[in-house]
């Protein structure tokens, strides 16, 4: 429930912004989703239909023996003492 309230009031902020004056040079008006989309239903369900991922949902950094490895095999981040990556 609390990430929905986060992500409601994140694209009301959103939206918010686009609607004062200095954006009107920029955006003529809001096409999608619309002026009709008010409610706490109809905006849960248009975050549900168009939101993704957009990163990688696994660890992306590399590792192995090699300079070029972000990690050892161990998992000790090169030239960082003390730093391991745990993903």
């Amino acid at each position: 429930p609390k990430d929905w309230q986060s992500l409601r009031a994140g694209f009301r902020v959103a939206r918010d912004l686009a609607a004062q004056p200095s954006m009107q040079p920029f955006i003529e008006a809001e096409f999608f989703p619309g002026p009709k989309c008010q409610s706490d239903d109809e905006i849960d369900e248009h975050i549900r239909k168009t939101s993704i991922t957009v990163h990688h949902p696994a660890g992306t950094c590399r590792m192995g023996a090699d300079a070029a490895s972000v990690v050892d095999p161990q998992l000790r981040v090169r030239g960082v003492d003390g730093l391991r990556v745990v993903d």
